[in-house]
């Protein structure tokens, strides 16, 4: 997120963090004063979110920890002959799990007016086939979309596929291991308030994370591939991997409600 001095979006997340004793006009007098020097503040702006950053009191101006937006602003399946740029979407609320823990995300939506393809922050959409960037389009390197309201770090994937293949420990117990580790213990888990998406990580969303990684992973060893996910029958998706300098396909299938 990128700011100015005068943007005042900011003002009632910063009353409510710092709550300091004065008059509510005096914090823009304070954000205009302070903002040259915010960068060298010693202050600790993560935790700050995560305490007060998706109050109630904050309504629609919540700060959320990560923001997640499509990497590209023009569209990829066809040449837009209208000249219309993307049509902004609902932002989705949801969360990204990592090795320390989870975070609050923000979802970005994209959608080309011409044919219909929808954006996504790690893949787009054309009728049941979801395709991932690739990093020459834009791909994010340490994160991806896994299900609508959740993503995860490279680092924690990798994490949970060492731990299957080197420890053999269950998909069942490494979710139970991430979930009494983050969320039994002292740590501030952020929460949507009234939201349908719980911050706790499943079983589905752990093992399509794995089974993307290795994909994703897998697609690095071609130059410029493509990663597909395709609809199969009701509650199956194929994940399908080709390697444009090779030729070779890899095809995997998982059962998931993810849309």
């Amino acid at each position: 997120m990128h700011f100015t001095s005068q943007d005042t979006r900011l003002l009632p997340f910063i009353q409510l963090a710092l709550q300091l004793n004065i008059e509510a006009d005096d914090y823009k007098a304070l954000w205009n004063l302070t903002f040259p020097s915010i960068p060298f503040a010693h202050i600790d702006p993560t935790n700050l979110i995560r305490l007060h950053g998706l109050n109630e009191l904050l309504k629609k101006r919540k700060v959320h920890e990560v923001y997640l937006i499509p990497p590209t602003s023009t569209c990829l399946v066809c040449d837009q002959a209208s000249g219309k740029s993307f049509a902004k979407r609902p932002r989705i609320n949801g969360y990204l799990y990592d090795l320390d823990g989870i975070h609050s995300a923000k979802f970005h939506t994209w959608g080309c007016l011409d044919c219909g393809a929808k954006y996504r922050p790690s893949y787009y959409t054309t009728g049941k086939q979801r395709v991932y960037y690739t990093h020459a389009q834009g791909a994010h390197p340490d994160y991806y979309q896994v299900h609508c309201h959740f993503a995860m770090t490279h680092q924690l994937a990798r994490s949970f596929r060492h731990a299957q293949m080197l420890a053999h420990i269950s998909n069942f117990n490494i979710v139970n291991l991430f979930n009494l580790t983050h969320l039994k213990g002292s740590q501030i888990v952020p929460t949507h308030p009234g939201e349908q998406s719980n911050p706790k990580m499943s079983q589905e969303v752990a093992r399509d994370a794995v089974d993307l990684f290795s994909l994703l992973r897998r697609s690095l060893k071609d130059t410029m591939p493509t990663v597909y996910c395709r609809q199969w029958y009701e509650n199956y998706i194929i994940l399908q991997i080709m390697g444009l300098r090779t030729g070779t396909i890899s095809v995997l299938c998982v059962c998931t409600n993810a849309r």
